[in-house]
């Protein structure tokens, strides 16, 4: 299926490629291109055709036509999880906003603005920016585009007020969708909630088939949704194998539109059905790609959230009659500058100390290197390690009895792979020799490391080299 629209989602670009130089398209018809592009997943060409059209439009100044594909673009970004690019362009429409009469446009990028703070666990200034939507889309003649735009707004809201536990406004909004065209996520909604209190299976069943029926209508990541919700179901019946099922249904699609919030998570609950299963080796699996997945998107976060804030102070600003959020700047201001301060000089601190470990490290790795590299025995261990031999670890105990013994016993939440793992740092062996010999990538070598430190009950300024090699 996920292949089929890939197929013809590519078709249905090239064919606007072949006719970009020499087509102009109205706001509708690029609407109903986007939305085919997205049903596939195909959002990143989806990007790429609205920042080349945008350029179009830009020469003949259509400044309808740049909003247009300005909004479908941070709509896209949004959708990868890219909000700060995604907020970019969104700032970037505002001063052309003033220029256009449009509701339809207006209300879209407000309606952008209050999903991405919504995703980003902002649901007050979500909400507020629904609501300045709300006022636009009154003001849309056209019914059906109305109520469409209106049952979005409508149902992220829903979703705001249930995060906020305020319960009377979320069955209100609720109310409101069901009374339009309920799209399937609104069905998943329903059945998310029943699947929260761990009860009702019937009633989740019913609503994520109601939800699957006219999942075809929708963008392909409503499917993932359902599949989603369908694996969790079944997990509560305490049938792993089919939550298995749904849940890797869910993980093809999540992977191939390029949403790695989902793939993330997807990775957490297959991890928990394996251990369910008592299948180690797969629970282990999953849960190392849950790690680094969560590790990046964490990273990204951090980044991020101060954006939205940032861009309310400006707003606020802007307003005479708000002064007192200027005073509130003003504190924010001076408790931020006093923890950056207090950040760096302690950065600065961490750092000097890294580089004496370091100096420390290299010469402790060299001075030991020089006295086992004349060691016949050593060599033959470290030749067995390059190797990957399995008799290598039998031969470090016998060389190393009182290191490995000693780890084994202070430290019994170490593994076989940990223990290998640190006759390999005993070893002296560099991350380049571990990679060779443990088939692993740099970056996988650094984040075994990084866990086994944890295990060894190690604070992040410790130099793991040094600690081994006193053992």
């Amino acid at each position: 299926m996920i292949f089929k629209n890939s197929i013809f989602s590519s078709f249905l670009l090239f064919s606007i490629f072949i006719h970009f130089k020499s087509q102009t398209y109205t706001l509708h018809e690029l609407d109903s291109i986007v939305y085919n592009m997205r049903k596939a997943g195909n959002y990143k060409a989806s990007i790429l055709f609205n920042i080349n059209l945008e350029k179009k439009y830009k020469k003949v100044n259509n400044i309808e036509g740049e909003i247009a594909t300005n909004i479908n673009i941070a709509t896209d970004l949004a959708i990868l999880n890219r909000y700060e690019e995604s907020l970019k362009y969104l700032n970037n429409i505002e001063d052309n906003l003033n220029k256009i009469k449009n509701p339809l446009l207006k209300s879209r990028v407000f309606n952008q603005y209050g999903r991405i703070y919504s995703e980003m666990a902002l649901y007050e200034l979500s909400t507020v920016k629904f609501n300045q939507s709300i006022k636009y889309i009154k003001l849309i003649e056209d019914e059906k585009i109305k109520n469409n735009y209106l049952y979005f707004v409508y149902s992220w809201k829903l979703g705001n007020f249930e995060k906020m536990k305020k319960i009377d406004s979320m069955h209100s909004m609720q109310k409101k969708c069901m009374s339009l065209s309920p799209h399937s996520l609104l069905y998943v909604t329903i059945a998310e909630r029943y699947l929260k209190q761990n009860k009702h299976s019937d009633s989740v069943d019913y609503y994520l088939n109601k939800a699957l029926k006219i999942s075809d209508q929708f963008p392909l990541y409503q499917k993932g949704i359902i599949f989603l919700n369908y694996g969790k179901l079944y997990k509560l019946k305490n049938d792993n194998l089919k939550a298995l099922d749904y849940y890797f249904q869910s993980l093809e699609i999540f992977k191939d539109i390029h949403r790695k919030k989902e793939e993330k998570d997807l990775y957490k609950l297959i991890a928990q059905c394996y251990k369910s299963l008592n299948n180690k080796e797969k629970t282990g699996e999953y849960l190392e790609k849950y790690s680094i997945l969560s590790d990046s998107l964490n990273g990204n976060e951090r980044k991020i959230v101060t954006i939205p804030i940032e861009k309310l102070l400006q707003e606020k600003q802007a307003q005479k009659k708000l002064l007192k959020y200027l005073f509130y700047a003003t504190i924010f201001g001076i408790i931020l500058l006093a923890f950056l301060t207090i950040h760096f000089v302690h950065k600065k601190y961490l750092k000097k100390q890294e580089q004496k470990n370091r100096i420390l490290s290299e010469s402790l790795k060299k001075s030991e290197f020089l006295r086992k590299k004349f060691s016949d025995n050593n060599n033959d261990i470290i030749q067995l390690a390059l190797e990957n031999n399995p008799f290598f670890l039998t031969r470090f105990k016998e060389a190393y009895p009182e290191f490995y013994e000693n780890l084994n016993s202070n430290f019994p939440s170490l593994t076989i792979k940990d223990l290998k793992f640190c006759a390999l740092l005993k070893l002296n062996l560099t991350n380049k020799d571990i990679v060779q010999c443990e088939n692993l990538s740099i970056r996988t070598v650094e984040t075994k490391k990084y866990r086994l430190k944890k295990k060894l009950d190690l604070s992040p300024r410790d130099d793991l080299y040094i600690w081994i090699q006193k053992q």
